[in-house]
């Protein structure tokens, strides 16, 4: 007699029942695995993208970070050497203006000196007998504000003629001189006119 009793067919179809069951909740679990495991790639996926984005941004911000950086760098330097150069060249130019300024006062100087001695020549060449005619004069507050203009404000006197304020100090001069010189007239016609009355 054999050991081991073989299992009657009703054993064997319950076993085989519960095996394919088994299998079923296996196969059942590796397709839910599969499903799951698609899920969780596809989201993986989204999440790198997102990630990627988010990496190509910084990138470009970064970029444009040390673009403006550079040329924050090259403003700033542009600037320090506009600086150093304003800092050298302002005491020169300070300097130029303030000798400028000296050689233009000393061309009015020069000029009044220049209409001072053409109104003595002038005086001198009118002759001993028209001595009381009244010397033209210049008023104090004219020559005043003449020297106080600012030295910016002012024509360079030309070299090549003279000034027109002299001009018209000139022209006052010849004016009073032909009053002058008419009432001279007119007394001397007046004497006259007198002796040939007594005579």
């Amino acid at each position: 007699m054999p050991l081991i009793v073989p299992p009657t067919p009703p054993v064997l179809e319950a076993d085989k029942e519960a095996i394919a069951a088994e299998f079923a909740k296996v196969e059942q679990f590796l397709k839910q695995l599969q499903v799951d495991t698609e899920e969780l790639k596809v989201s993986e996926r989204e999440r790198l993208n997102a990630v990627d984005e988010i990496v190509q941004e910084l990138d470009v911000v970064l970029k444009d970070a040390k673009s403006q950086l550079k040329s924050r760098e090259e403003e700033m330097k542009q600037l320090k050497s506009e600086i150093e150069i304003l800092r050298t060249e302002l005491p020169r130019f300070l300097d130029r203006a303030s000798e400028g300024q000296k050689n233009d006062l000393l061309d009015i100087q020069n000029e009044l000196k220049s209409l001072k001695q053409i109104l003595s020549n002038r005086l001198r060449s009118t002759g001993p007998a028209e001595g009381d005619r009244p010397s033209p004069t210049i008023s104090s507050a004219t020559l005043s504000s003449t020297l106080q203009t600012p030295v910016s404000t002012m024509k360079p006197p030309s070299r090549a003629g003279i000034p027109s304020w002299q001009l018209a100090a000139a022209n006052k001069f010849k004016e009073s001189n032909g009053s002058a010189e008419s009432t001279s007239s007119s007394s001397q016609t007046d004497a006259s006119t007198a002796v040939t009355t007594e005579q």
